[in-house]
């Protein structure tokens, strides 16, 4: 009964999770159509303030996921060990597979490229 109870806990976490992600990607989707307004009229400093606003979504983004991707492989332990010590068939439940997924940082480049040029001019 105890499993029972962490499962349905995991469960709630995991819905906020993807509940969670999904305003990350409403935010992120507005961030990168203001960016795109400022460098259509040339606005560089809003440029450079969306785009660190940008890395720190994604970066909280990236955080959220992994964090979903650890509450999900404990869902599947819990729920195998439920199904294991229950009555009935021993039926086994398969773990997602993990995807990787390279993701660039878009602030990098133009932080670097300041630090670049303020490293030359001295």
């Amino acid at each position: 009964m105890e499993n029972a109870k962490q499962l349905k806990a995991l469960l709630c976490i995991h819905d906020e999770a993807i509940s969670r992600i999904q305003h990350l990607e409403s935010i992120q989707k507005e961030l990168d159509q203001r960016l795109f307004q400022a460098s259509v009229t040339g606005q560089n400093e809003f440029q450079r303030q969306y785009l660190l606003r940008l890395s720190v979504i994604e970066g909280y983004q990236y955080m959220v996921k992994c964090y979903r991707r650890k509450v999900w492989s404990r869902v599947l332990e819990l729920s195998n060990l439920i199904l294991q010590t229950s009555p009935g068939e021993g039926v086994t439940v398969l773990p997602e597979s993990p995807t990787r997924r390279l993701v660039i940082d878009r602030m990098a480049q133009p932080e670097t490229e300041n630090f670049c040029q303020m490293y030359r001019s001295q």
